[in-house]
Formats: structure tokens, sequence, C-alpha cells
């Protein structure tokens, strides 16, 4: 059981640039517009209903550890000339946006590339014009610089809402510590470059115990990646009783998905604003307000807690 603690949520901002052109025979605007809505076709009706939803309360640490964007801000920078076509530079950015408005993160388009190599944010390329799809987790991101995201043309739909997941922290599914009760990895049909693709994680590094195993999970690899003989890497376990054994094929976010997002970043966006002081949030800077309180007098200490567990938030309104 995950304990209940609830909290107030800031008002839910949506991010809305709508896409105006349309191409020869890549997509066009009504085509873009269903594979957009298409994120949540089937979970909208189930979120929309709920009044409270789950969230993890992260420290510092935790968050570095994990990877996790602070203030769920993600920059983000789209290569001119890897997608020269301004269609799926669209494409991306109305994924991108329809992710901010049923999240609490804020994926930011930057005007160009930071000059640094410590500002850390994500590189949408693919400058060797590739069509397939590529493979990409939370492993292979990092806390600092860049992080490059590739993109084949023909994979844009359930690409970019696994490269989300992995962008954003949320491990693969098929990673979590209790998956032997739902699915069989046959390891020695597996790459063996690629074996350490499918170990599980655990139990202190998968926040998601509250969650059932989500098959359809965006994140979930298919019954065939990574063999080394064209044999299943991935089976349903039997005591399951499934018929469909078909595994990884989705080209959305399911529900699970997005709880998953929402769980990881609810409490960093609002965080900074709940653990103000009354005094300081009824407190408003005048015109000539000039700062000389330092930044270590200005931090508020808070007394340290148990590791995150899943907490109960209000749905923002």
């Amino acid at each position: 059981m995950c304990p209940k603690r609830i909290r107030p949520m800031a008002p839910k901002q949506q991010y809305v640039s709508p896409v105006k052109k349309s191409s020869n025979n890549i997509i066009n605007d009504n085509t873009l517009t269903r594979r957009t809505n298409q994120v949540l076709k089937d979970s909208k009706g189930v979120l929309d209903n709920v009044e409270t939803e789950p969230g993890f309360i992260l420290e510092n640490d935790e968050i570095e550890k994990l990877k996790l964007w602070k203030k769920g801000i993600i920059p983000y920078y789209i290569d001119n000339i890897s997608y020269s076509d301004k269609i799926l530079r669209d494409q991306i950015r109305q994924f991108l946006n329809t992710v901010n408005s049923l999240t609490m993160l804020r994926f930011v388009e930057l005007p160009s590339p930071p000059a640094d190599e410590e500002t850390r944010y994500v590189f949408f390329v693919n400058r060797r014009a590739q069509l397939g799809c590529f493979d990409q987790t939370a492993l292979e991101f990092t806390n600092r610089g860049v992080q490059q995201v590739h993109l084949g043309y023909d994979c844009f739909d359930g690409e970019l809402a696994r490269a989300v997941l992995a962008i954003a922290g949320v491990p693969p599914q098929h990673n979590a510590p209790n998956r032997d009760n739902f699915i069989e990895i046959i390891f020695e049909n597996i790459m063996p470059e690629n074996r350490k693709l499918f170990e599980k994680m655990a139990n202190d590094e998968w926040l998601f115990g509250c969650d059932s195993y989500d098959y359809q999970s965006a994140t979930h690899y298919n019954n065939h990646q990574y063999s080394v003989n064209g044999k299943a890497t991935i089976e349903i376990a039997r005591e399951r009783g499934l018929q469909d054994g078909h595994l990884g094929e989705n080209n959305k976010f399911t529900i699970s998905d997005i709880m998953k997002l929402r769980m990881l970043y609810n409490y960093i966006v609002t965080k900074d604003d709940e653990q103000l002081p009354l005094c300081k949030k009824l407190f408003r800077k005048g015109l000539h307000f000039d700062s000389s309180v330092s930044e270590e007098e200005e931090d508020v200490i808070v007394p340290p807690r148990e590791p995150p567990r899943c907490h109960m938030f209000n749905k923002p309104k």
C-alpha cells in the first residue's frame, strides 16, 4: 500500500503551438493533429475523473541520482540540418507541447544550441538521415551537457513517446524488479553486447511499486528486441494466462506512462513554492526593490525525510 499525503498543486499550465503547414507525402495538418491527439485517446477520460494522483517527494540528491530535470524544465533544440523539412520540426514541437499540457513537464525550445559544454539540453538530431528507429533508454542520458536524441524519419510517433520517457528519467518497464512475475527474459537469444539492457533494477532504484505491470508501455521492449538468432528475447510468463503475446508495439503513451511522468515531477515543479514560509509568500517586491539577501539566507532548511515513497497529490485544476 502507498501512504497517502495530500498536497495542494499549482494550477496546470497549457503550452500550445499549432502546426501550420503541410508536406508533400510525409504528413499533413489533419494527420499530425490526429496523431498528437492520439497520445492519450484512451486515457483522457480516466485522468479527467481522477481527483488525486501520486507523486514522489524527492530530495536534491535523489533528483540528481535519477537524472531528473530541475523544476521540470527541459530545454531542447531541433537540428535544422537533420530535419530540414519544417513539418518534421513542427511534429516534434507539437508532440512536446502535448506532453507539456498533460504533465508538469515544460519542454522549452531554444533558438540556438548553448555555447558552453555544461548546460544541459536535449538535441534532436539525425545527421545520417536514417529511416529506422533508434533505441534510447534513460541509462544513456546524463545530468550535464548535450543529451542527443536520434529520431529516424519513419519512427516519429512511438519513438518520440519512448524518447520523452527516457529523457524525463522513466526507466523501461521490462527492467522492473518484479518483472519475472509477468515476463520471461530469454538471455541466450539476446545479443551479448545488449544483455545489460535487459537487467532488472534494484528495488531501491525502481520507484513505481504502486503501479501494476504495463505490458503496453512505450518503454517496453518488443518480443524480439536485440535477438541474436531471430528467436524471441521476451515472452509473457505462462502463468499470466494472456492470449496476446505481443509486447513493445505501442506507438503512444499509456495511462501508466503519463502517470509515471506526473509522479516524478508533480513535487519537483511545485516544491519551491510549498517550502517558502508564509511571510515570503505574502511579500511582494516593489518596483525599486534591490535584494541584498544572500542565497544562503534565502535557503529554507528542510529536515531530512525518509526515502521517496508514493504519495497522493491533489490533481492540478
